[in-house]
């Protein structure tokens, strides 16, 4: 793929400025240059909007897997597990659950080590 469609399409994946061209274009110029047959070369998409990725574009990619956030078990074997690391002494709510609903394994980490003092910057 070349690296001028590549950032392009980088670019509008990333809501990155305005994009020149059209949705269409950039889709086309993708499907031109990646045919889902290349031999040794891996790539990997990844979008918060998956029903937005043209079918056409989806179909180049030999696998699909969707990640979701942890559940509510998982939230609290988390963050139990990272304030036990972080060296947290105190309590936390019984609904810290539901507060942590939309929240990644990464974001409940950071929120540890908030609640620890040692301010989750970098992780």
């Amino acid at each position: 793929m070349s690296s001028s469609s590549t950032s392009l399409t980088l670019s509008l994946a990333r809501g990155v400025g305005t994009p020149i061209g059209s949705t269409e274009e950039i889709t086309n110029a993708f499907l031109a240059e990646f045919s889902g047959k290349e031999e040794g070369i891996w790539v990997i998409g990844a979008t918060n909007r998956r029903e937005v990725v043209d079918d056409a574009i989806l179909s180049r990619f030999g696998m699909e897997l969707e990640l979701m956030p942890p559940d509510e078990k998982c939230r609290i074997a988390i963050l139990n597990q990272e304030l036990m690391q972080a060296g947290y002494k105190g309590t936390f709510p019984a609904n810290a659950s539901n507060l942590m609903q939309v929240m990644s394994g990464c974001d409940i980490a950071m929120l540890a080590q908030r609640l620890a003092g040692k301010g989750g910057a970098g992780r």
